[in-house]
């Protein structure tokens, strides 16, 4: 799956460089603890997924489903994590069997996104958050998305001004 993710970026001039990389930004790596803390903070929604696990379960839905799980990570449409050589991706952000990314995820990585690297946004998604009574952003997702959305835009807000 690595290799796909650099060749998607490849193909389509997106900026990698240095190795694993975020779209114009060096991938920072987390140490065994802080993997540890964000396989433990999304045990209640479901997990992290390997990126090819991923593909799998898609694959029934979509054609080219590791070309989509590629394009998700490289394009930052889904929350993933580069660890040890792979991609993870908490469950939280998909749906049902078909295991397509929910819909209301997009425009709260749009405000994340232009501030965060993919390893903060990973750990704001599995933390308790005051806006959303305590509840983690992973949770809330699917029971409150406008509410996670209000959470994402007063935190871009309160790093940015």
């Amino acid at each position: 799956m690595q290799d796909l993710v650099a060749q998607y970026a490849h193909d389509h001039a997106l900026c990698l460089f240095g190795g694993p990389t975020e779209i114009g930004r060096a991938v920072r790596t987390p140490s065994p603890a802080e993997f540890a803390t964000m396989v433990d903070a999304f045990s209640r929604t479901g997990g992290l997924l390997g990126a090819d696990e991923l593909a799998g379960r898609i694959a029934p839905a979509v054609t080219n489903s590791v070309g989509l799980v590629a394009r998700w990570i490289v394009e930052r449409h889904a929350v993933s994590l580069h660890w040890q050589g792979g991609y993870w991706l908490p469950a939280f952000q998909f749906t049902g069997p078909s295991m397509l990314l929910r819909a209301s995820l997009g425009a709260v990585l749009d405000e994340l996104g232009p501030v965060l690297d993919d390893w903060d946004i990973a750990c704001w998604f599995g933390t308790s958050n005051f806006w959303l009574q305590n509840h983690t952003p992973a949770y809330a997702l699917a029971h409150s998305p406008c509410d996670v959305l209000d959470a994402a835009r007063a935190y871009r807000f309160s790093i940015c001004g």
